[in-house]
């Protein structure tokens, strides 16, 4: 039975990760905004997950919280296409956002959210993330640079710009990160016949969307916290194999990515280039562009730089050559500016060191977050603060954010960014 009410469903689907999703379900009952509600829906094949998420719930004894399980087993694009329309049946609500297990709210901000949807009805609402490096320790933490303005963003630049990069940006609007109007799924829905029902289902629909509506809106400030890298499927396309990815890989079509100019090659950027491929191809939009092929490759070999797993970066290198492609020169700088750098580094390291991070915090406690020194979000992991836990790293990015800034980042230089929104919803 349908429930009435406005504000969002935040849908929660996991598999095998009760204690993650009970985090990722508390980081929205803590949310002083009550007006919300929330779809768990658990894909799990573990008895002892199954029930450990189901007594959760049912612990949380809050009206607003929903546990459901599918039918039988499904895939990580089955399930989610499978708990949207669950969600879409249930709710009356105009607004709807999936929340996977590794992401929480931060403190605070959903009702932000929530009033930017108030005020522009009917939109598809991107938002950034804070993101928690807990694969090794010490554990680090990139944080966003953010202004808070609201930026109404041309869905055909950016399809285009990832036709011609092959990278995506924190403003495309995928299932994990963005608030998504009822009649954007149905139109999805009409046109494709599902919502995600793919191999990567958050980029799936991102591609889809950006395919049916002529612009979206990103709020410009990191409002998640992403964690446990360690057991992310994404994550395992460089760090090896995990038990999330080995699940994902043996539930994979058999066609796997078969859009990809390089299937047999798995990582992100060929992942991503699939699904684009395949909404390019199903939608016939004009708004997307050919892949530029020498971008294209130089991505694929980007990601390669970054897998850790020795054997099979240099199997994958191996295909690589079969293409005529070969390694992309990583450092052609002087010694002089080498020397420079090497010397801002080890400034940095003993400005963000362990021993003084206590010494910041102790004095922001009087003087407010904005006393901490310069955060710079892309910088390596020995220049950032080092935390002993992934909770102490999350109760950072939540209570010492980067400072806000006035003016937006050169990466807003490359979309078409059709107007800055100032109503005056705060």
């Amino acid at each position: 039975m349908k429930e009435n009410g406005n504000g969002v469903v935040i849908i929660i689907p996991t598999r095998n990760r009760a204690e993650l999703a009970s985090t990722a379900i508390r980081s929205v009952l803590d949310q002083p905004n009550g007006n919300i509600r929330i779809l768990v829906s658990d894909n799990s094949t573990l008895p002892r997950e199954i029930e450990k998420l189901r007594r959760f719930c049912s612990q949380c004894d809050d009206t607003r919280l929903n546990y459901i399980r599918p039918p039988e087993p499904m895939t990580m694009g089955e399930h989610w296409d499978w708990v949207i329309r669950q969600a879409l049946n249930r709710h009356e609500t105009e607004y709807f956002s999936v929340l996977t297990d590794r992401f929480i709210w931060k403190k605070n901000t959903l009702a932000e959210v929530i009033k930017i949807s108030d005020a522009y009805p009917n939109r598809v609402i991107s938002y950034a993330f804070d993101g928690v490096n807990d694969l090794h320790t010490p554990i680090t933490l990139n944080q966003q640079k953010w202004t808070g303005k609201i930026l109404a963003i041309n869905s055909e630049s950016i399809l285009s710009i990832y036709g011609h990069a092959c990278r995506c940006a924190q403003q495309v609007p995928t299932l994990l990160q963005c608030f998504i109007p009822r009649r954007v799924f149905q139109q999805i829905q009409n046109q494709f016949s599902n919502v995600c029902l793919s191999i990567s289902p958050d980029y799936c629909f991102a591609f889809r969307c950006l395919a049916v509506v002529d612009e979206i809106l990103h709020y410009d400030k990191p409002v998640l916290i992403q964690h446990a890298l360690a057991q992310s499927n994404g994550g395992s396309m460089y760090f090896g194999p995990n038990q999330a990815s080995r699940d994902f890989l043996a539930h994979m079509p058999s066609e796997g990515l078969f859009l990809s100019p390089t299937p047999e090659i798995i990582c992100l950027t060929s992942s991503l280039t699939h699904e684009y491929c395949l909404a390019k191809k199903e939608s016939q939009s004009p708004k997307f562009r050919e892949l530029n092929m020498e971008c294209y490759f130089e991505s694929v070999m980007h990601d390669l730089d970054a897998l850790q797993v020795p054997e099979l970066r240099k199997k994958y290198l191996g295909m690589l050559k079969e293409y005529g492609v070969v390694s992309f020169p990583k450092n052609d700088q002087k010694p002089k500016i080498r020397l420079i750098k090497k010397l801002r580094s080890l400034l940095k390291v003993l400005l963000l060191s362990a021993p003084t991070k206590s010494f910041w915090i102790l004095l922001a406690r009087f003087g407010g977050p904005d006393i901490l020194p310069k955060r710079e979000p892309d910088v390596s992991p020995k220049h950032r603060f080092t935390f002993k836990t992934t909770q102490e790293a999350i109760d950072f990015a939540n209570n010492y954010p980067i400072i806000k800034t006035p003016s937006l980042g050169d990466e807003y230089l490359k979309f078409k960014v059709i107007r800055v929104l100032s109503a005056k919803i705060w």
